[in-house]
């Protein structure tokens, strides 16, 4: 595993075994302006672009940054679309603890239909099973 970039909100890794883009939100990120979340995902967006993994996965368990409606709508608008390109065919997202942060989550999933598939898991550890699982069935033919 490679850490790309550590920032006071957020962790990008890449994990060549398992084909597989991981960005994590740190805990206490509660005060995260929506600009620095936005920053922060184009900056997956880039890293993704380089990289090319088959699986992004998204890990949010110490999130305690709520996305809010305007965001939810810029990430099915401006950021669903521009994951395909990069090689990804799958996301894994790891919800947050906190209830409302986890539901917010879960509605940007919900609200529109995405290019690729999403699936949840239960933890990192779920999470990362389940993206080498997806290179095992991407390396069948």
């Amino acid at each position: 595993m490679t850490i790309i970039e550590e920032s006071q909100y957020l962790q990008i890794v890449h994990d060549s075994s398992i084909k597989a883009l991981i960005y994590s939100l740190k805990k206490g990120n509660y005060d995260m302006f929506d600009e620095d979340y936005k920053a922060g995902i184009l900056r997956v967006l880039a890293a993704s672009q380089v990289h090319r993994p088959l699986t992004v996965i998204a890990n949010s368990y110490e999130s305690e940054f709520t996305v809010s409606i305007e965001l939810q709508d810029w990430l099915n608008n401006e950021v669903a679309v521009k994951i395909p390109p990069t090689g990804a065919k799958h996301m894994v997202i790891v919800p947050s603890k906190d209830f409302i942060v986890r539901l917010s989550v879960e509605q940007a999933v919900d609200d529109s239909a995405k290019p690729i598939t999403i699936t949840f898991a239960t933890s990192l550890e779920d999470a990362r099973r389940q993206a080498a699982d997806n290179l095992q069935k991407h390396l069948l033919p």
